[in-house]
C-alpha cells in the first residue's frame, strides 16, 4: 500500500520532486521515531497512511484489514494531497 501512495498521480502533480512527497509521507513516522517538536498535529489521512504502511508489511491479512484497505483506497481518491 505504501507503493500505491508513493506512486500516486495526484502526488506527482502536487510535489515537483519525488523526494518532497516521500518526505511528506515520512513526516509523522520520523516525528514518532526521532522526536522533534513537542507537539504535532496528525490528521486522519496521515494516521490512515501510517496504518496502511504498517499493514503492508504483513503477509497475511484479516477480513478487517482487507476492509480497511478498501476504505483507504476509496478515501485516498478524495484526500487532499
Amino acid at each position: 500500500m505504501f507503493s500505491f501512495l508513493r506512486e500516486s498521480a495526484r502526488a506527482k502533480v502536487a510535489y515537483a520532486q519525488p523526494k518532497d512527497w516521500i518526505s511528506a509521507l515520512n513526516q509523522e513516522r520520523d516525528w514518532l521515531k526521532h522526536g522533534g517538536d513537542d507537539e504535532m498535529q496528525i490528521e486522519c489521512f496521515d494516521a490512515a497512511a501510517m496504518i496502511a504502511r504498517a499493514a503492508s508489511k504483513l503477509e497475511v491479512w484479516t477480513p478487517k484489514m482487507e476492509s480497511f484497505r478498501t476504505w483507504f483506497v476509496d478515501n485516498l481518491r478524495n484526500a487532499a494531497i
